[in-house]
């Protein structure tokens, strides 16, 4: 199931002008720490809505799955 703030960090990737996104753009977007911006990331991506890639030293990329974008079009109707 999935919930009205797990919504939000969706909508906000999927609105996201670049394919992915990084953990502090996404805290920027959705106005919370990045510390609680990458949890909800991981939490996701343990639930299979979201996926990650390092993509650099010390940065990791995260993008929304088909069933994240399923997830989020089920809620939509």
């Amino acid at each position: 199931m999935v919930r009205e703030n797990d919504l939000m960090y969706l909508r906000a990737m999927l609105l996201h002008a670049d394919p992915v996104v990084t953990a502090p753009e996404l805290a920027d977007e959705v106005g919370v720490t990045q510390q609680a911006a990458h949890k909800k990331l991981q939490s996701l991506e343990n639930r299979g809505l979201v996926r990650s890639k390092p993509a650099g030293a010390s940065a990791v990329v995260w993008w929304v799955t088909e069933d994240g974008r399923n997830a989020y079009s089920d809620s939509e109707t």
